[in-house]
């Protein structure tokens, strides 16, 4: 049996909100099974420019977790359906739980579902990027929709 280490959980909860439940999961995924860096949870998964958000993003999300250097690819040798049995029974871990019960987010994720009628339209929307420590600046972004291949 593996053992988890301890959980440092932040109370900072700004990057969390800022982001959808499916898009959080993808995150700690990527993270906990694939060991991505947080510049590359930010590219790759959030689809930011990680040059101007240095991984601050998903730093955020995994910290209010409570996930820190410790979880990167902590899973990496074990199917997702094997870790549920191993994890501590601590309400602290609960989380992991709904991440990784709901099989329906694993088939989705990292991309965005959109429905058939926004395929191929553009949307302005704000962006949030990190300037340092408590500063954000915004910037209009340009986001194309585009149509997954199955």
């Amino acid at each position: 049996m593996i053992k988890f280490p301890p959980l440092k959980i932040s109370k900072r909860d700004r990057e969390f909100r800022l982001y959808s439940r499916v898009q959080r999961a993808a995150v700690v995924r990527a993270y906990l099974f694939k060991g991505y860096s947080n510049r590359q949870l930010d590219g790759e998964i959030l689809g930011l420019d990680c040059d101007e958000t240095n991984g601050y993003q998903s730093m955020g999300i995994l910290h209010h977790y409570g996930l820190t250097e410790s979880y990167k690819g902590f899973l990496k040798d074990i199917a997702p359906a094997d870790v549920l049995s191993l994890i501590p029974d601590e309400c602290s871990f609960d989380f992991l739980y709904d991440i990784l019960e709901d099989e329906s987010d694993a088939e989705v994720l990292p991309e965005e579902v959109v429905s058939d009628s926004q395929i191929g339209t553009d949307k302005t929307v704000l962006c949030k990027i990190r300037q340092n420590q408590d500063f954000f600046r915004e910037r209009e972004c340009l986001k194309h929709t585009v149509a997954r291949v199955a």
